[in-house]
């Protein structure tokens, strides 16, 4: 099993890849206890779960437009009600190879229902990136 931040601090309601990698079907336990599944990108489709939140850390911008756009459908999919929340972390600039962020956010909202709010971090230690 791969250790990151998230084992780190949460231990073993982390369920990763090599835990999710055979199953047919990715969902949470039928308890109240905490589960943070993370996935590939080419798991989504097998997720049958409903959430409150989806936490995208740059990834999306290191995806083609196809790949963000069959990710959207999904979260919209995934949603558990009008309240979930899409949070988005995003580099401020880009290259040859990443989304820029404002291409992202119409490729995110002309594909979902999803609505991007802008925010400014309060505490700006590194100027290159910033969240949505």
């Amino acid at each position: 099993m791969q250790h990151n931040i998230l084992n780190y601090f949460y231990g073993n309601e982390v369920i990763d890849y090599e835990q999710t990698r055979n199953l047919n079907s990715i969902s949470f336990s039928h308890n109240d206890l905490r589960e943070i599944i993370t996935i590939c990108p080419w798991q989504i489709e097998k997720v049958d779960a409903k959430f409150d939140l989806f936490w995208n850390s740059a990834s999306f911008q290191e995806m083609t437009k196809d790949m963000v756009i069959n990710y959207t459908k999904h979260i919209d999919r995934l949603f558990r009600n009008n309240k979930s929340k899409f949070c988005l972390y995003v580099y401020k600039g880009g290259n040859e190879k990443t989304i820029i962020p404002k291409e992202l956010v119409k490729i995110i909202e002309n594909n979902s229902f999803i609505l991007i709010e802008e925010l400014s971090p309060e505490l700006d230690i590194n100027n290159a990136h910033y969240f949505i």
